[in-house]
């Protein structure tokens, strides 16, 4: 039986401020904790990343057509097209284009589809607090393997530098105890991970193998000098040590006291954390009502970007505080998969 090829764009995301990806309250001592995976690492699930890029490309087709496409905190699938004539695919489609590329709104009377099927935001690399290195970014066997499947469904042929590597791990992860890491960091027996020291294995690394990581944001720009690989085992129980926890009270304007009830613990992913996540194309292009007859998916996403490599979205709650903000970068960029 043969299967048919997906394409696609991989979608690397840096959390410039720390990330609330929020799954409800819950019990225990933080509240209002993020979304996690089975085994306890944080995640930000699909359905908020297609959240974000739907809010960010109805405020790009605000800016391009001047337009209003928000009624209500939904975007106005329904507002037709321009009459007049336009170089800019969002200005013919207007606010449309933003249902055409991520589906109908809820109050849709009839449910469609969007061209894209939009994958989780795997966590690749944690920025951990470190004695030895004052911070390391910290990985898993189990995440590079989630990374590597991500790579293989958007399917694209220049990204094979970062699965080199990302292979050379998983090569080398029958070396991995609890008590030792592979690190990338050069002439190193032994490395703090937050306060607890582990002998230290290193692993090659070619110079190009990071470069497309490293220009995610300021932390990540040393990245292949700063990476430690942990066992399963010990990773989740790190990475719930470099997790933020903030605890907040509201407060009455008029006396400066508590409010009954508003004493809680928020959970943050930290700022530099990278995500790795994609937009996949399905084979055959699926359709909808809000696209023209004939339309490439990603070259659509593309104009309606302003045909820019990167750009930025609010993720989760917290927004009115300085939460949320993720830098996107989209691979392969200014050409069509």
């Amino acid at each position: 039986m043969s299967i048919a090829k997906l394409h696609g764009l991989l979608v690397l995301g840096y959390s410039v401020t720390p990330l609330h990806p929020g799954s409800g309250r819950a019990p225990g001592a933080v509240d209002q904790v993020v979304q996690k995976d089975p085994l306890g690492y944080p995640i930000v699930f699909a359905s908020s990343v297609k959240g974000a890029f739907k809010a960010e490309c109805a405020r790009r087709v605000a800016q391009i057509c001047n337009r209003d496409c928000f009624d209500e905190g939904r975007i106005k699938c329904s507002e037709s097209g321009s009459t007049e004539e336009s170089k800019e695919l969002a200005c013919e489609l207007n606010c449309r284009i933003c249902c055409c590329l991520f589906g109908s709104e809820p109050s849709a009377s009839e449910q469609e589809a969007g061209l894209f099927s939009v994958l989780d935001f795997i966590p690749l690399f944690f920025p951990i607090p470190s004695l030895s290195e004052g911070y390391v970014y910290l990985t898993t066997p189990y995440l590079v393997k989630r990374a590597l499947a991500i790579l293989d469904v958007v399917n694209s042929q220049d990204l094979e530098t970062l699965r080199k590597f990302l292979e050379e791990v998983v090569s080398n992860e029958d070396k991995l105890t609890d008590n030792k890491v592979l690190t990338t960091i050069t002439n190193k027996h032994e490395i703090y991970v937050s306060t607890t020291k582990f002998f230290a294995e290193s692993i090659t690394i070619q110079d190009q193998n990071l470069s497309l990581l490293e220009k995610c944001g300021p932390l990540a720009k040393n990245l292949r000098n700063k990476i430690v690989v942990m066992s399963d085992a010990n990773g989740p129980i790190y990475v719930e040590k470099g997790m933020i926890r903030v605890t907040r009270i509201r407060l009455r304007l008029d006396t400066k006291t508590v409010s009954e009830g508003g004493l809680w613990t928020e959970e943050y992913i930290p700022q530099g954390t990278i995500f790795l996540g994609g937009f996949v194309v399905p084979n055959p292009v699926r359709k909808n009502s809000y696209c023209p007859e004939s339309v490439e998916p990603i070259d659509v996403l593309r104009k309606t970007l302003g045909n820019v490599c990167e750009t930025y979205a609010v993720i989760g709650g917290k927004e009115t505080i300085g939460r949320g903000m993720i830098k996107l970068k989209l691979h392969p960029c200014g050409a069509t998969a």
